[in-house]
């Protein structure tokens, strides 16, 4: 997908917005016991961290997750993230895409939670992981890992508020040789290395991909 937001760069080459909440039977319910750090193997086979559903009757206002796996989006017009989760949207799964461009890679806002970014290739992108809005209402449980960056500017890595939120066991290729802004976000695992080419970083992404694009289903 690519060519979109061609008129401002205050959106994502795909969008999401959480303004209108709802009430359902096949909503979640907070499960303590769940891993809240699943591989891609694991949300492929349906993981859902954080959560369990709603198997009682009475209903709930926390939606299911939202998944976008194994995708090529190009955020050719200088969008802000290729999928920007504006405005408190929650619970999306983004695992094992190659998202080329942003001024971020990951930008979640006004109380934001429980968004997953795994197994991702991020090619060209001004910053990580990103936190707008008040400062107790911005983004929290916010999970980047097993991805790998390569940055397209010096830019601070990390900016605003990401409560419990944690950027780990990923690589970040860039000239920088710290992180100081990300703080207690980044782990000790995060692993900074030098600029890449860019056919490696199409091969990387190829890896990611696998089989893409995938075949239709017969009819």
């Amino acid at each position: 997908m690519f060519n979109q937001v061609r008129e401002t760069v205050d959106h994502g080459t795909l969008n999401a917005w959480e303004r209108g909440p709802y009430f359902s039977d096949i909503g979640y319910v907070p499960d303590a016991s769940s891993n809240l750090r699943p591989t891609a193997d694991e949300l492929d086979a349906g993981a859902i961290p954080g959560f369990k559903l709603d198997t009682g009757k009475g209903g709930s206002a926390v939606g299911q997750y939202t998944t976008l796996a194994y995708n090529f989006l190009l955020g050719n017009y200088n969008v802000n993230s290729n999928l920007e989760t504006d405005d408190g949207s929650s619970r999306y799964l983004m695992y094992r895409n190659y998202f080329v461009y942003s001024t971020a890679a990951t930008d979640f806002a006004m109380n934001a939670h429980y968004n997953y970014y795994v197994d991702n290739v991020h090619a060209y992108g001004e910053s990580i992981l990103r936190g707008w809005g008040p400062a107790k209402s911005s983004a929290s449980n916010a999970y980047v890992y097993n991805c790998t960056f390569f940055m397209l500017k010096e830019q601070p890595l990390c900016g605003g508020s990401c409560l419990g939120s944690v950027l780990d066991a990923s690589a970040i290729h860039t000239n920088a040789t710290a992180m100081p802004e990300c703080r207690t976000t980044a782990t000790s695992s995060v692993k900074l290395a030098p600029p890449a080419s860019d056919s490696f970083v199409t091969l990387l992404a190829k890896k990611t991909l696998r089989n893409y694009p995938k075949p239709l289903p017969p009819l």
